[in-house]
């Protein structure tokens, strides 16, 4: 976590570090058009709305490996980005889709 929080820091970009990795957690992200940065399968490959932090030497992500990752998905004009951004928008849409089921279900 230290290595993660000093390749922010030193990237010099605006951040909001989470450390917790729960389904609430990335609706809410998603809810919110926030990208993500994760150690997560779900959200890096099968959701593809995340990048996944992988480290060099293993499963230890170095804090220079973050700053190359926030520097691509910081860069607005990144294929990956805009690929991620379609993929958040349809997530995003069959997330509000089943709250409305939820909430019509707890009416009836």
């Amino acid at each position: 976590m230290d290595e993660i929080a000093a390749g922010l820091h030193s990237n010099g970009v605006k951040y909001l570090l989470v450390a917790r990795d729960k389904a609430s957690s990335v609706k809410e992200s998603v809810c919110g058009g926030l990208g993500m940065v994760v150690p997560c399968k779900l959200v890096a490959e099968d959701w593809k709305i995340g990048w996944k932090a992988k480290g060099a030497t293993g499963d230890l992500v170095r804090g220079e490996e973050i700053v190359d990752l926030v520097r691509r998905f910081m860069d607005s004009k990144n294929v990956g980005r805009k690929e991620q951004e379609k993929s958040e928008r349809l997530v995003d849409k069959l997330l509000e889709k089943e709250d409305h089921l939820r909430r019509t279900s707890k009416l009836s």
